[in-house]
């Protein structure tokens, strides 16, 4: 019994017909029921019974058709999988990242990736997560590359700095903090916090850092929840900042006496070979992490703050730039 046997009966089977089936084919009906009689003598059974001058599947015909028929269209998945890990300009890419670099990095990048001709037939996969989880579905299997945070205790996980972003507070127009320009995080501790539900985020961790222990009244999910909140007064934020949630009855201040920057990284097995497709992309990456200026999400930094920060050098953003062009349920991406 081979694939040639089996694909023969399927298409005999579907067609009901030796001269169509021989025909679709490309054989010599002589040759299509030869194929037919030795899978038969094999199987020890007829899957076929005449009925006048044309043929029906017999009840056993039947069910060997429901389990070949599947079979075969798995065996065809597979080959298909194969060759587009195996060709770079096609394939899958499974692409895990934070929430906080959905709103302008992720669209823009994935966007001028999808731009290029050599890249139009790849398609991704989307896994929006904290950073932990990330490295755990990195280490898994789960994913090719991660944006992220960085990790410590982590041997196995190579980490590429690829961008910088400016986090500011954000708090109510009619909070008595709004007549300010910039604030400490310690002044900022004294007010009602609505903070991340996740606490491991980096918010909780300049906190930590700092000694700090802020009173937190709400955890949300998202910016767009702790804006809605801020906005009635229900507390204030720590948040990337974001021209979108100007949209909101708020105002975001600076951190003072120096701006509180976060360090995106971008994070992958070491030493785990990429299919094609995700070699190309992470290969786009750090291309872009290479141009003139630093990535400042949604900011723009003086030339004294490049030198005082020593950031790594990546690519430029237009500040505010939300969906950069990418239509709008772009941005619902799945998590797992």
């Amino acid at each position: 019994m081979n694939l040639n046997q089996l694909n023969a009966f399927c298409t005999l089977a579907r067609t009901l017909h030796y001269s169509r089936a021989a025909e679709e084919l490309e054989i010599a009906q002589p040759s299509l029921s030869r194929m037919i009689s030795h899978l038969e003598e094999e199987l020890g059974t007829n899957l076929f019974e005449k009925r006048g001058r044309n043929i029906i599947l017999s009840k056993q015909g039947e069910l060997f058709y429901f389990y070949v028929n599947r079979g075969l269209k798995d065996i065809k998945n597979g080959t298909t999988a194969i060759n587009e890990m195996l060709h770079p300009g096609h394939g899958t890419i499974d692409f895990a990242f934070i929430y906080a670099l959905s709103p302008t990095y992720i669209p823009k990048m994935i966007r001028k990736f999808l731009d290029r001709e050599e890249n139009k037939n790849i398609g991704f996969r989307f896994y929006q997560m904290n950073s932990v989880d990330i490295i755990h579905k990195l280490k898994e299997g789960g994913c090719d590359l991660g944006l992220c945070s960085y990790v410590e205790n982590e041997p196995f996980i190579h980490f590429r700095p690829i961008a910088l972003q400016e986090y500011v507070l954000m708090v109510s127009k009619d909070h008595p903090l709004a007549n300010r320009k910039s604030i400490t995080l310690e002044e900022a501790s004294r007010y009602d916090f609505i903070l991340p539900l996740d606490k491991t985020s980096y918010v909780e961790e300049q906190f930590r850092n700092a000694g700090l222990t802020p009173h937190v009244t709400s955890r949300v999910e998202e910016d767009h929840a702790a804006a809605a909140l801020v906005s009635i007064n229900l507390g204030i934020a720590i948040i990337p900042k974001n021209k979108i949630l100007e949209q909101y009855n708020v105002k975001q201040l600076s951190f003072e006496p120096k701006p509180l920057y976060r360090k995106f990284y971008m994070a992958r097995v070491k030493d785990k070979q990429f299919t094609p497709a995700a070699a190309v992309f992470y290969r786009f990456l750090v291309e872009e992490s290479k141009k003139e200026l630093p990535v400042f999400l949604n900011c723009s930094p003086s030339s004294r703050q490049l030198k005082k920060y020593k950031i790594f050098p990546a690519s430029r953003l237009v500040a505010g730039s939300f969906l950069c062009g990418l239509p709008v349920d772009f941005m619902f991406f799945h998590g797992s």
